[in-house]
């Protein structure tokens, strides 16, 4: 219910909305298929415009933003690719981390040199675990780091950018005394940071250059703008939080219809400035003249509509307004109390509620992320448990030779330690930095969100690495070194 409400509130450009309840709290939104046909007389097409003006993103345009891309991107086929490289570039950099441990053990000493002279030796761990444990690690970071950031996004950053609270359905006639009931309730006049409140209705795109629109031609992104109904708005100047990429956006009154659009999806529709586009507003078509494109923030407070019409354009059109507020709760349940009785079609969105379960939701995420990734970590550890298994009797060999020439049983052992320990260091601190990068593509390139840094996953990753190679290298060699050198030299012999 409350997931429902917020993807509402917070719908990105992807989707559509259906209103499915009543007024207040009975309030319950959910999507559908864009091919599904509403009844455009439904006050779902009201909803879903007053969707669009609350800052329809932060972490909750998640949902929203996947889906978009989803439309764009076969998934399957995109992962298949991505982990078929990450092994190419993992097993890649395996044989670099072999070279450089090869050229290393020329400058180092003592245990070091050995661990180093077997890491870079022709029988080198390193090019096998670096993509059979890497991958796990990679996909492990990949995954903590998205779910971690879910998380501050809903937890931290939405509530500093987004309402916590959305009226719904104001009367337009009622908008500046509707201001004056809530500005009464709350006990001051509230300033543009804490409410804002717009004109709220929907329309369709018909031509451009009186040409009908053709969706096939527009960038596959972007087709949301054009296939279908999408809240629009009118503002007599430019939102102070948008930037003005091309054209010149009005100040006041025009002397003819102007409509301002979002500036990604104006290009990706093939709009340019000087156009006269057609509309179909409350059934009624009009035109107006593109005359600027902007940057718009989904993720921010205000009125973030894709499409703003100048003053009068759309003004006969309008019944309905939508306001959005950040206020404490118990301001939110003073303003309820106050509004109910001379407003009880106007709807309430709690924001505040709906950010606090999708946290908890993708808190509860992390289990599943750990189980699907140990799984992979712990296929990668088997297939390095396989080829240490492998080069058992090279290590014994290797160390019977080491106590001939008066190593002791400590320092073979301790060389074989660290030998893997490098080699679980490498492996995992690669696939850490494959995962991060993997992560920080997909919050900041797809999702269109602001990235935060959690160490702590990948601290803990490489340090069981190096701690499970380790002990495991001190268990190898601890059996390697079990017999007298004497005899395995002599075993060797014969049977070389």
């Amino acid at each position: 219910m409350l997931l429902a409400e917020l993807d509402a509130a917070f719908g990105h450009r992807a989707g559509r909305h259906t209103y499915d309840g009543e007024t207040g709290s009975g309030i319950a939104v959910r999507r559908v298929d864009r091919a599904l046909q509403i009844d455009r007389s439904h006050r779902c097409e009201l909803l879903l415009a007053e969707a669009r003006v609350i800052g329809g993103g932060v972490g909750l345009r998640v949902a929203g933003a996947a889906a978009a891309r989803g439309a764009e991107t076969n998934f399957t086929a995109m992962l298949a690719a991505a982990a078929i490289g990450a092994f190419a570039v993992l097993a890649g950099l395996g044989k670099l981390v072999q070279w450089l441990a090869k050229h290393g053990a020329r400058r180092a000493r003592g245990l070091l040199r050995l661990a180093l002279s077997g890491l870079g030796g022709p029988n080198s761990l390193a090019p096998a675990a670096a993509p059979a444990l890497g991958l796990g690690v990679a996909l492990l970071c990949a995954l903590a780091q998205a779910q971690a950031n879910f998380v501050e996004q809903v937890e931290r950053t939405a509530p500093q950018r987004a309402p916590s609270v959305v009226y719904t359905e104001i009367p337009a006639a009622e908008a500046a005394r509707f201001d004056e009931t809530v500005f009464r309730a709350v006990g001051e006049a509230l300033e543009l940071e804490r409410y804002a409140r717009a004109p709220i209705l929907t329309a369709r795109f018909l031509s451009r250059n009186g040409v009908p629109i053709d969706i096939n031609a527009v960038k596959e992104g972007e087709r949301w703008l054009v296939d279908g109904d999408i809240g629009v708005s009118s503002v007599p100047r430019r939102p102070e939080a948008q930037v003005i990429e091309e054209g010149i956006f009005w100040d006041g009154p025009t002397a003819s219809a102007e409509v301002s659009i979002e500036a990604e999806a104006a290009k990706g529709a093939g709009f340019r400035i000087g156009d006269e586009l057609g509309f179909e507003v409350a059934g009624v078509p009009i035109s107006a003249k593109l005359t600027s494109m902007r940057k718009v923030d989904f993720g921010s407070f205000g009125p973030t509509f894709a499409v703003l019409f100048s003053p009068g354009s759309i003004d006969g059109a309008i019944t309905r307004h939508v306001a959005i507020a950040r206020l404490e709760p118990d301001e939110e349940e003073r303003v309820v109390k106050a509004i109910a009785g001379p407003y009880p079609n106007v709807g309430v969105l709690r924001i505040r509620d709906a950010l606090a379960a999708a946290a908890e939701l993708f808190r509860s995420l992390r289990l599943a992320i750990q189980a699907v990734a140990a799984i992979a970590i712990i296929a990668g550890a088997l297939a390095v448990a396989g080829a240490v298994a492998a080069g058992a009797r090279r290590r014994i060999y290797e160390g019977a030779v080491l106590r001939a020439l008066g190593a002791t049983r400590l320092q073979a052992l301790l060389a074989v330690a660290i030998e893997l320990a490098l080699t679980g260091a490498a492996a995992a601190g690669i696939g850490a930095v494959l995962g991060f990068a993997a992560a920080y593509a997909l919050i900041v390139h797809v999702f269109e969100a602001d990235w935060h840094w959690h160490w702590p996953v990948a601290v803990e990753v490489i340090g069981g690495a190096v701690a499970a190679l380790g002990l495991g290298g001190a268990l190898a060699g601890w059996i390697a070194l079990s017999d007298p050198p004497a005899r395995t030299l002599k075993a060797e012999r014969a049977t070389a």
